[in-house]
């Protein structure tokens, strides 16, 4: 077993009993302080696929880095300090966990730091600590912008910004913020102008498919058709609520908008095996963004113990396939 294997298996074991016990000062207290150990651990192995070209990318300015300036500026200006190339991959993890310190604090509600432990430990964060790096970033600046949209739309679009400058796939995903809040326009319009842009998206991804889509891709895959797994998850969950809310759709959507829009968005990639990887990539996003969204509906369940137990639930479900999937699992070791 690798020192890195021990360590999340630590996090996974911790994350459950923090999710049991409801244990807020076990995850500021000892559950945060060894994800930061663990992050140190990941950087002095060995880089994996993504990482060797990040590396390279650090020593000089590329055309390429245009597309995602944002990442690669912080990237190349954090070298350029540093002048080590696992260091500035530690500082640019912790600078990140900041931000989502700051999504956890954006929760209104005192539990909302037992989101770490879900995120951290969940099958899509650790194939982007550990491969996909840009989609990582992208999706936690994307997160921030999702919590903050309510509050502040303007800041919401800086942040959204932010995460298009990290991984321009997450450009895709702005149907999610603007059923959450869109001008002064209604939820049912949202709701309208959410679903044309999602099937405009499509059309788009489409059309890129046959020459440049493969630029959403990483260069790594989990080696598995995960998009007929993922698209089941999203229907699964769906008639559950549908079932759970008494067929209320429309409250079903404010609720949870990345399961709405998933379903549209990567339905014809159900249908079409050449697009495995680059929809599995859009997947991973989409569980992200829905994990968070059943977190913040478990914070509304009244009852302590179903809560609890609806969060460990949550914490199971995404942190077992790290440990399922062979390319997951093969990462850590």
């Amino acid at each position: 077993m690798s020192l890195e294997f021990f360590f999340y298996s630590v996090l996974l074991v911790l994350g459950a009993i923090i999710q049991f016990k409801n244990s807020i000062q076990m995850t500021k207290k000892i559950y945060i302080p060894i994800v930061l150990l663990f992050f140190i651990i990941v950087r002095f192995n060995n880089f994996d696929v993504d990482f060797v070209v990040y590396a390279q990318y650090m020593h000089g300015f590329s055309i390429f880095m245009y597309r995602e300036v944002a990442f690669y500026f912080l990237l190349t200006q954090l070298y350029s300090l540093v002048q080590n190339e696992i260091f500035t991959f530690i500082i640019f993890d912790f600078i990140l966990f900041y931000f989502i310190l700051k999504i956890v604090k954006n929760i209104p509600n005192n539990k909302s730091i037992l989101f770490i432990p879900i995120l951290m430990t969940s099958f899509p964060f650790i194939m982007g600590l550990e491969n996909v790096y840009r989609q990582y970033g992208a999706v936690i600046f994307f997160l921030y912008s999702y919590t903050i949209r309510v509050k502040s739309e303007i800041k919401s679009n800086m942040l959204f910004m932010v995460s298009i400058l990290f991984h321009n796939s997450l450009l895709f995903f702005l149907p999610i913020l603007i059923i959450k809040k869109f001008f002064f326009f209604n939820l049912k319009l949202r709701i309208i102008i959410s679903t044309l842009l999602s099937i405009a998206i499509v059309i788009i991804l489409y059309m890129m498919l046959n020459e440049s889509f493969s630029n959403l891709k990483s260069n790594y895959s989990t080696g598995l058709n995960l998009v007929i797994v993922y698209y089941s998850l999203f229907l699964f969950i769906l008639f559950f609520f549908l079932i759970k809310f008494k067929f209320k759709l429309i409250k079903i959507i404010k609720q949870f908008p990345s399961m709405f829009v998933a379903s549209i968005t990567l339905f014809p990639f159900v249908l079409w095996s050449e697009s495995d990887t680059a929809a599995e990539r859009l997947g991973m996003i989409f569980i992200s963004i829905l994990m968070l969204e059943l977190f913040n509906y478990s914070l509304d369940i009244k009852d302590l113990n179903k809560a609890k137990f609806f969060r460990l639930l949550i914490f199971l479900f995404f942190s077992i396939p790290t440990l399922v999937f062979t390319s997951a699992r093969m990462l850590l070791i």
